[in-house]
């Protein structure tokens, strides 16, 4: 990230471009895919975007829905997943919001509705509503 901003490539940029390497080479339903997913959104400088990634974004979706209903050794990393996509919609411009949400909705409803109950009141409440 470092080196591309020296050069003056915008980082959203090489996070999208990652993001759709990685999608090409790894299934979403890897267990590193949500340690994955977390690490390109925690790195997301959302305020600044001009245009949404949407490799990462996608890449995102496709992990939120593989992720559900998350395997308990895996519980940890999918809120830390979760975190950082509230993180990357509340920082999103307030133009860009929209298309954000469509391009994660699938994903985030599968957890929002949380149809297995796989999350206590405590998870649920403070990470995911």
């Amino acid at each position: 990230m470092n080196k591309a901003l020296d050069y003056g490539v915008d980082s959203i940029a090489v996070l999208d471009h990652i993001a759709g390497l990685v999608s090409q080479n790894q299934s979403p339903t890897f267990t590193s895919s949500t340690r994955v997913a977390d690490l390109l959104m925690s790195h997301l400088d959302m305020p600044d975007a001009r245009q949404i990634p949407d490799a990462v974004m996608e890449f995102v979706n496709d992990t939120l829905r593989s992720s559900y209903p998350p395997e308990p050794r895996n519980k940890v990393t999918s809120m830390w997943m979760i975190r950082s996509l509230t993180r990357v919609i509340e920082t999103c411009p307030s133009e860009l919001a929209m298309n954000l949400l469509e391009t994660v909705q699938d994903g985030m409803c599968t957890w929002i509705s949380d149809e297995y109950q796989a999350l206590n009141p405590e998870e649920y409440a403070f990470d995911v509503r």
